[in-house]
């Protein structure tokens, strides 16, 4: 019986995608850090959200986070790092790879990162100031946690709840001058990072300013058109 010859195995590893998503505040990143998690089956990790896991289960390094945050400060960056590289080491971001929102933010943070895994995107959403602090600035909040936008997403009643009917309110961080205080931050912090992302060809920017959909293509083009490069 003639032996059929069995095709070589790849010596190359399976593709494993590693992202971060980087932009201004009001740019949508964590949406789309969202849609891109659930679209390629990777993790999506967000650092407000693994410092809140790790609160609420009362862990050594959720302690030290919220020491900081209760007292009003930021995290320090090697508590910082110490919580998103635990997350990155288990689950679906081991086995399948991850999408980051809200970090690295800064040079010690990305260093920390390239050291544990180094990232295989670096997807940057593209919004101007002005554009940024409109989206913000036009936030309105409820008590019961919904949260509402004068222009894109507004209450059925002038600043009334649809669900439970109390008032809504304009957090204090989300007044203008408080987020022009925190767009100087980024643009200052997030530079270098953008600079070593472009360096390293891993850098793709998209538009921001259309809407999420049409924001999402275009990421997912952009993704698809570097997965195709050899």
């Amino acid at each position: 019986m003639r032996r059929v010859r069995q095709p070589k195995k790849s010596s190359r590893p399976p593709l494993r995608l590693r992202m971060v998503v980087l932009g201004v505040q009001g740019s949508g990143k964590g949406t789309q850090a969202e849609l891109v998690a659930r679209r390629f089956g990777l993790a999506h990790i967000s650092t407000g959200e693994i410092f809140r896991r790790e609160i609420s289960r009362r862990t050594a390094l959720g302690r030290r986070a919220e020491r900081y945050l209760m007292a009003g400060k930021l995290v320090p960056d090697a508590v910082t790092n110490a919580i998103v590289g635990k997350h990155l080491r288990f689950g679906r971001a081991r086995t399948h790879g991850f999408v980051l929102d809200g970090y690295p933010r800064n040079r010690a943070q990305l260093t920390a990162l390239e050291r544990a895994t180094p990232v295989t995107h670096a997807i940057q959403i593209l919004l101007p100031d002005r554009v940024a602090v409109q989206r913000i600035s036009g936030r309105l909040n409820c008590a019961c946690g919904l949260s509402y936008h004068v222009q894109y997403h507004p209450p059925r009643r002038r600043g009334i709840c649809d669900r439970c009917g109390r008032k809504l309110f304009v957090r204090d961080d989300d007044q203008p001058a408080t987020i022009r205080k925190r767009i100087r931050i980024y643009h200052r912090q997030t530079a270098p990072l953008l600079a070593y992302y472009r360096k390293r060809g891993v850098l793709l920017q998209v538009d921001g300013r259309p809407a999420i959909a049409a924001v999402f293509r275009r990421v997912l083009t952009q993704l698809r058109r570097s997965m195709a490069t050899p």
